[in-house]
């Protein structure tokens, strides 16, 4: 040994301490982060969306041909959609009006 250098004591943290450590981390890091359950869905549902496009590309042989294709099933359902939805309103009014007649 030199002279004038001390010998560096090591310290070996307990496992409990770092145990501790980490969690408290784990915390601060989630605290920090917080996630919002809407964005995860949004993002979710984007992703989902993003890759049926890409599959009917590829089967397509183009993206033309994949958007088209999605624009006929969009078509489709907004066509098979609006009956439906007149038929639920329809009925709500008939039924508010009878409720209305039993109650009034």
């Amino acid at each position: 040994m030199r002279f004038g250098m001390a010998k560096a004591q090591t310290h070996h943290p307990d496992t409990g301490d770092v145990r501790a450590a980490y969690e408290r981390g784990r915390r601060e890091e989630r605290a920090r982060h917080h996630r919002s359950p809407l964005v995860s869905l949004l993002v979710g549902a984007t992703a989902l969306v993003g890759g049926a496009t890409l599959v009917l590309s590829a089967l397509h042989g183009s993206f033309a041909g994949g958007g088209a294709s999605v624009d006929q099933g969009l078509s489709a359902a907004v066509q098979g959609a609006g009956p439906a939805l007149r038929n639920v309103a329809d009925d709500v009014k008939t039924k508010t009006r009878s409720l209305d007649q039993k109650g009034g």
